[in-house]
């Protein structure tokens, strides 16, 4: 169970950080959930618990370039508000897209074992000259669940009718590539 569990997340980690890269960057640039929950116009010192109120730097960038009489006073302010922001956004996905790439460089090959009753290697399912799947690799193992997931339209269930042989009953206008 532990085995699967880890080869699992060891699979799962480089999209897992695509998806955090995104979030940061998100995050960093929409300040209405910020201004709403946690942010406040000034502090004096660093919050002292995950509860305390904070200045956000998208909301420290705002509060520069409109609050005052002398805006333009504060125009260097801002920008180094805003580039430290930036930096900090390229440092943090910088730091995931390495992990990223050393993850996708140094993941597992499974080798073939007896507990494999189901083998997929670069599985490619067209209805007429539409592809429905493209490169399916994966192993079915004895006595083991496996879950198909993914969003509607992504082929899970043309994948299980291609497993149960369901689409050899109209094959004159479905085709099957590659070893199954």
């Amino acid at each position: 169970m532990a085995d699967h569990l880890s080869d699992c997340f060891t699979n799962a980690l480089p999209g897992i950080l695509t998806g955090s890269i995104l979030g940061i960057g998100r995050a960093a640039g929409e300040t209405a959930p910020i201004m709403f929950t946690a942010a406040a116009y000034f502090t004096a010192k660093l919050p002292g618990s995950i509860f305390d109120e904070v200045m956000a730097l998208p909301y420290h960038i705002y509060v520069l370039a409109t609050a005052g009489t002398n805006i333009e006073a504060t125009r260097p302010i801002q920008y180094g508000t805003v580039l430290v922001l930036v930096a900090v956004v390229l440092s943090i996905d910088l730091i995931a897209i390495i992990i990223r790439s050393y993850m996708r460089k140094n993941k597992k090959v499974v080798r073939m074992d007896s507990n494999v009753i189901i083998k997929l290697n670069k599985v490619n399912f067209y209805y007429g000259h539409s592809r429905a799947l493209t490169d399916i690799t994966m192993n079915f193992r004895k006595n083991k669940v496996s879950a198909l997931i993914g969003p509607s339209g992504c082929g899970k269930s043309t994948l299980l009718r291609l497993l149960n042989r369901m689409n050899d009953l109209s094959m004159d206008q479905s085709r099957r590539r590659n070893s199954l």
